[in-house]
């Protein structure tokens, strides 16, 4: 999970840990959210998007989308 205005984590660092990863860890980008992702002021979005992917870990997809964002997507904000 990673917000496009996160101004702690450097964006290439995420991109680095994300490029190395096995296919199967979830990754999930909010390219509006800041880096204290269930502080934000958006953050029944990445709150559901665990919830559903806790109950349902293999249902396919994060209600919010963030999952198909982060797919081929660069973390750096736009």
């Amino acid at each position: 999970m990673y917000g496009g205005h996160d101004q702690l984590v450097p964006p290439h660092a995420t991109e680095a840990t994300w490029n190395v990863l096995p296919a199967g860890p979830v990754r999930a980008f909010y390219p509006d959210a800041y880096h204290l992702l269930l502080r934000d002021l958006k953050r029944a979005e990445p709150i559901g998007d665990m919830v559903t992917w806790i109950e349902h870990p293999d249902w396919g997809g994060l209600p919010s989308g963030a999952d198909r964002t982060a797919i081929g997507t660069s973390t750096r904000s736009k």
